[in-house]
Parts: C-alpha cells; sequence; structure tokens
C-alpha cells in the first residue's frame, strides 16, 4: 500500500519527461518485475521503489543495495536489445517518512527542482499516511481503506459538497412557533382594535353631551 502510492507519485513524474517501458511486468530470462522502465533521452532506468521499516542511514544503503543487486542482470539484457545506458534506480522512502536523499540523483533529471520538492513531500506524505491507517487498523481492527479498486484507496471524510443537507428541527421548531407566536400576536392586536374603537352611536352620545 505505501509501495503503490508512492510508485503512483514517481510514475507521473516519470511519465512527464520521458516513456514508461514497462509497469510491474517479467523481464529477462528470470522474469524479474520491476516496478517501472523508463526511457528518458535513450536511456534506460530501471526504477523500483522500496520502503523499509527502519529509517536509519545504513537500512537505507542495504535497500538499495539489495535492489541494484536484485536487477543488475537486466543491464545486460536491455544492452543487448540497443541501449547503451541502463542505470538502476532504487528509489527509498522510510515507512514513517524519512527521504533518502539519494532519490534526488534521478529526480532531478524528472522533476523540476521546485517541483522536486512537492514530489518528496507528498511521497513522505503517503507513507506516514498508510502508516497510520495500517496502525489504526491493527489496534482497533477496523478497516481504513477501500478495496473496492485494484489499488487500495484510503477512505477520506467526504467534501462539505458531498455532504448531504440535513434540515435542523430545532430551527425548524422556533421558526415554526415564531410565526405562531406573531399570528397570535396579531389577532390579540385586531380584537384590541375591535373593542377599542368607539362605535358610531358612542360617537353621536358624545357629541350630544
Amino acid at each position: 500500500m505505501r509501495h503503490n502510492a508512492v510508485l503512483a507519485r514517481i510514475e507521473t513524474a516519470i511519465a512527464y519527461r520521458g516513456t514508461i517501458l514497462s509497469e510491474n511486468q517479467a523481464i529477462g530470462p528470470n522474469h524479474l518485475r520491476p516496478d517501472l522502465v523508463a526511457e528518458i533521452d535513450g536511456t534506460i532506468f530501471i526504477v523500483d521503489v522500496t520502503v523499509p521499516f527502519e529509517n536509519r542511514r545504513d537500512a537505507f544503503r542495504l535497500a538499495r543495495e539489495r535492489k541494484v543487486a536484485k536487477y543488475h542482470e537486466l543491464i545486460p539484457h536491455y544492452k543487448n536489445l540497443g541501449y547503451q545506458d541502463v542505470h538502476i534506480v532504487p528509489i527509498v522512502v522510510g515507512s514513517l517518512g524519512a527521504w533518502d536523499p539519494e532519490n534526488d540523483l534521478f529526480l532531478k533529471r524528472v522533476a523540476t527542482r521546485s517541483y522536486l520538492t512537492v514530489l518528496r513531500k507528498l511521497c513522505v506524505s503517503e507513507c506516514i499516511r498508510w502508516s497510520r491507517d495500517i496502525y489504526v487498523q491493527h489496534l482497533t481492527g477496523a478497516q481504513q481503506y477501500s478495496r473496492s479498486s485494484t489499488n487500495a484507496i484510503p477512505l477520506e471524510l467526504p467534501s462539505t459538497t458531498e455532504v448531504p443537507a440535513i434540515q435542523d428541527n430545532s430551527q425548524a421548531n422556533t421558526a415554526s412557533n415564531s410565526n405562531d407566536n406573531r399570528d397570535a400576536c396579531e389577532t390579540q392586536t385586531q380584537v384590541s382594535q375591535r373593542y377599542q374603537e368607539p362605535s358610531p352611536t358612542m360617537e353621536a352620545n358624545i357629541v350630544d353631551m
């Protein structure tokens, strides 16, 4: 989940600058499945995202070395296809949101300086959010994401435009009571006026006196 969320961010950045040749497809004699294979300016980049549990620098280095060793055999495979430059690019992000600075060496090729800053924050936020959801689900047993699609999607609160309008009965009752009271007051006023207004006979008697 964290892996797929980070991968989606990286793939979007790469697709803007280069061409995605394959995504999680079996490649080479041993049918290895790197996350992405991209071509940028005639160079092949074998990109694989990893999210180690530990956030220390040594853990990042070991995770990167494992990825390079795993996909090293794909370098001659692509060179046999006519590509001169082939590079293995591990993208390492800690499960608690730590960012490996080594990621920037490749991402500078596909992102501007300003967008690279945004991309780091997006990837880190994805890891933190998924780690939080996994932890909450572990404690409560309540699923924190939807499996309605191929990739799990975190459940989010609906926006205000999605929330159906709910009538406030207390306000409606208050308004109704106010109208009733106003009508009652008007009726009482009319009655008072009717008893206070002198009749023509009374006016004549007053004049005679």
